[in-house]
């Protein structure tokens, strides 16, 4: 699979999980070793992981969050920013500054070519945070899905790296 259609993959995989996706791409999701056989286990762990919990969101799935402690912050206003130089506008009720909507962004820039912007996007802004969050997931204890999730989706970003 090309990266920018695996990138855009992983960001879907970010989102609230879809049965729909999961079963659609049960194949992917094996060679990936992210195959779930109880998929509603899923949407469980999603809530508890970055929505909300009586005991608070363990790993916000937002930049702002582990650059300022808040939500939709400055962080949201700088993807928001890059985004925009693109042309592009995040569509759906989260802030710029969401895992999903990044690597989307991500792939985009990858699919179009555009290797400065990339590294631009990657090195003043997602690397801040992302490291952050990927520890924060760790620590809350998740579903095997969700920590292989950010393995892979901090493997294929470094590989990226490397490539450029």
């Amino acid at each position: 699979m090309e990266t920018h259609k695996l990138l855009l993959f992983l960001s879907h995989l970010w989102d609230y999980p879809r049965k729909e996706l999961l079963a659609l791409a049960r194949e992917v999701l094996a060679e990936l070793g992210l195959l779930v056989e109880e998929p509603s286990l899923l949407a469980q762990e999603y809530m508890r992981l970055f929505v909300n919990t009586p005991e608070g969101v363990p790993a916000p799935p937002y930049a702002s969050y582990y650059l300022t402690g808040l939500l939709a912050q400055e962080p949201a206003k700088e993807a928001l920013s890059f985004y925009t130089r693109e042309g592009l506008s995040p569509e759906g009720p989260e802030p710029a500054d969401h895992l999903s909507y990044e690597l989307a962004f991500v792939a985009h820039l990858l699919s179009q070519g555009k290797k400065e912007a990339l590294g631009e996007f990657l090195g003043q802004h997602f690397w801040r945070w992302f490291p952050r969050f990927k520890m924060a997931l760790s620590a809350a204890k998740p579903h095997p899905f969700y920590l292989s999730l950010a393995e892979i989706t901090e493997e294929v970003l470094r590989t990226l790296e490397e490539e450029e």
